[in-house]
């Protein structure tokens, strides 16, 4: 039953205007957004990736580094004072918005009290840091080139060395974020406290997000050794004689091959940038000029939230079914930064659906709710349940409206 609850925190009484001003401001209804965003910053390109070894037994060269990413601005700011007119049942806004470093643009124009469907959107946060590029990758180091076969005149050489594996290029460090930029809404009248219900939450003024450090290149590989020469093996036949005997004798030879050449090593990682560090958090604050001259600043506006609720049929079995009159307490609270009004009434009522139909119009709470503080109606809400004109049969009847 909660969830068909609506709180107002005004009443929107106009003594003074016509029903065509009245239309006339259902057809302003409309939303204003306020945006004041640092804008982002961006990311740093890649490092390139170091050539391969170009010749035999060369090494590979190293990545070049990533680019570091650029800051992200700082909030803007939003400075507004509200101002209700009850002649013709306008909030009047007006001051200064604008960027970071920037002069601001004025800002005059009215939203008509009381209509659900209006609203003040702010946004001040930083903008984020761009993140780092990433580290180039190192190049592979070319391979030995083998060693030559060995013939009947000479020995085989020695494979040739493989080259390194280059280093990876170190990553690009992180854009710092924007700090949160400043919100100040004036209420120069402690009785128009009930124009901040045009106000949005949450009002963003957090800071940009951090940049994060790009990740390091990765090594490049080593060349291999080259292969050694082959060896040269040979015979020769020699004959002897001695008077009438004759003999042949088959002399084997060699020469030796070369040795495989020793593989190359292989490069390093490349180290990861570094993220940034976080920037600071922005500021909402609500002034309020109280009775007396006294000045009130707040961190945020009022805002109620059911806590506890109990539903009772008025007559009956204490069973809540269709047809019936059901009576309603509720308890809430004020979970916002700032009291609520006190020259206007708080009016609770449920949305009438299919289900429920609310009666009366308006349930009125005649006292200023303190932030924290929780607040039980001392008067029912009255609704009642519609009735049906089948009667459920085997299971009983149950339905929840949203």
């Amino acid at each position: 039953l909660a969830s068909f609850l609506f709180i107002h925190a005004s009443q929107a009484f106009f003594p003074f205007a016509s029903s065509q001003d009245l239309e006339q401001l259902r057809r302003m209804a409309r939303h204003i957004d306020l945006d004041s965003r640092g804008a982002n910053g961006r990311d740093g390109q890649h490092g390139r990736d170091g050539p391969h070894g170009p010749v035999f037994s060369a090494d590979g060269y190293g990545g070049d580094p990533g680019e570091r990413g650029t800051n992200g601005v700082a909030g803007g700011f939003v400075n507004i004072a509200l101002k209700v007119n009850e002649f013709d049942g306008t909030i009047k806004i007006s001051g200064l918005v604008g960027r970071y470093s920037e002069i601001g643009t004025v800002l005059e124009t009215s939203l008509p009290l009381g209509d659900r469907n209006t609203s003040i959107f702010a946004d001040v946060r930083g903008g984020n840091g761009g993140n780092g590029g990433l580290g180039g990758n190192g190049g592979h180091g070319a391979d030995g080139k083998n060693g030559y076969d060995a013939t009947r005149t000479t020995f085989g050489t020695n494979g040739g060395p493989g080259g390194n594996g280059g280093d990876g290029g170190r990553g690009g460090e992180g854009g710092s974020p924007g700090a949160g930029g400043l919100c100040t809404i004036y209420i120069e009248d402690e009785r128009d406290m009930d124009a901040l219900i045009l106000i949005k939450n949450p009002i963003n003024c957090q800071p940009g997000e951090q940049g994060l450090g790009g990740f390091g290149g990765q090594p490049g590989l080593p060349g291999k050794g080259g292969k050694g020469g082959l060896p040269c093996n040979w015979t020769t036949t020699r004959h002897y004689s001695v008077g009438k005997t004759h003999s042949t004798r088959i002399l084997r030879h060699s020469n030796r091959g070369g040795a495989n050449g020793p593989d190359g090593r292989a490069g390093r990682r490349g180290m990861d940038g570094r993220s940034s560090p976080s920037a600071t958090d922005g500021k909402v604050e609500i002034v309020v000029k109280q009775d007396g001259g006294f000045t009130a600043i707040y961190r945020w506006r009022y805002d109620l939230s059911v806590v506890w609720h109990e539903a009772s049929p008025l007559k009956g079995d204490g069973i809540i079914e269709p047809g019936c009159m059901v009576q309603l307490f509720l308890t809430v609270e004020n979970t916002g930064g700032c009291p609520t009004p006190k020259y206007q009434d708080i009016l609770m009522h449920l949305q009438d659906n299919e289900w429920v139909s609310f009666v009366p119009a308006y349930l009125p709470i005649k006292r200023c709710i303190a932030p924290t503080e929780t607040f039980m109606t001392p008067e029912p809400l009255i609704f009642r349940v519609t009735k049906r004109s089948k009667v459920a049969k085997g299971d009983p009847f149950n339905v929840r409206g949203i």
